[in-house]
């Protein structure tokens, strides 16, 4: 059987060869820190930007006949590779079929915005701290674990009369933070890539109820110190005469460390 390959299909796989890298960002990286999918790069599996755009773009190509005579005559497929067809698309799509743009050409925040794709909720820079602080120590989405850690604040908060975020930028306290003295949460926010973990949805939950009183119940039973035994063990920690221990059964180990004068009795929330 004969394969025909045509011109347009010859000039990507010439392309792929030669030019083309890949891309491994996503939805998230483009809302929140306005990374971009740029020309001859391209992207693995059927939820990378690429890939959906390309396939939002044929759909409203297909809605007006001129464009989608377009999309006929350029074979232009879904093909998870960012190639002049790709931004020749973007161009009929912008320009309502009057014209096609060249490379260089990059999928971001105002492409998005333009073809419909929902962006994440805004948040305020203290739901920021706090979710980025949470997701820092949690590793994967553990709500038990995650409303502990969310706990710990609060009883600091309530002990010692501080904000949240506060609590949580206090020199030495929240070891996430000691490399990041003095940068912007944003840059923050985009080197850990915290939108990333498993946790932020939940992070971003307990975050919003710190800030608006902390009014869940206390499954630490008024701890005021935790830490991750298989990281490291503090000196304040098991094994100490001072420590306390509010056994939970779950990855930090929780409880008071009683040589911190605001740590001697458990902590009673109103």
């Amino acid at each position: 059987m004969k394969i025909i390959i045509t011109e347009n299909q010859l000039e990507r796989i010439i392309l792929n060869e030669n030019k083309y890298t890949k891309s491994n960002v996503t939805f998230n990286d483009i809302w929140y820190c306005n990374k971009m999918v740029k020309c001859y790069e391209n992207q693995d599996g059927d939820k990378s930007p690429l890939y959906l755009v390309q396939k939002r773009l044929i759909e409203e190509l297909n809605k007006n006949p001129k464009t989608k005579k377009w999309v006929i005559d350029n074979n232009f497929t879904a093909d998870k590779s960012f190639g002049p067809t790709t931004a020749k698309a973007i161009g009929m799509y912008y320009t309502n079929g009057k014209k096609e743009f060249e490379c260089p050409v990059n999928i971001g925040r105002k492409l998005l915005t333009k073809l419909g794709f929902e962006s994440p909720e805004e948040l305020t820079e203290d739901e920021k701290i706090l979710a980025i602080t949470l997701t820092m120590e949690m590793s994967r989405d553990k709500e038990k674990e995650i409303k502990a850690i969310s706990n710990i604040i609060a009883n600091r908060v309530y002990i010692r009369n501080m904000t949240p975020v506060d609590v949580v930028l206090e020199s030495s306290q929240f070891s996430g933070w000691n490399d990041y003295k003095g940068v912007g949460i944003n840059t923050v926010l985009c080197k850990e890539r915290s939108y990333e973990d498993d946790s932020w949805e939940t992070a971003i939950k307990y975050a919003k109820l710190l800030l608006s009183g902390a009014n869940f119940s206390d499954n630490t039973n008024g701890a005021t110190h935790y830490y991750n035994p298989s990281v490291i063990i503090p000196s304040w920690g098991v094994g100490n005469d001072s420590w306390v221990s509010h056994e939970l059964g779950l990855i930090h180990e929780f409880g008071r460390d009683t040589d911190t004068r605001w740590a001697k009795k458990p902590v009673k929330r109103k």
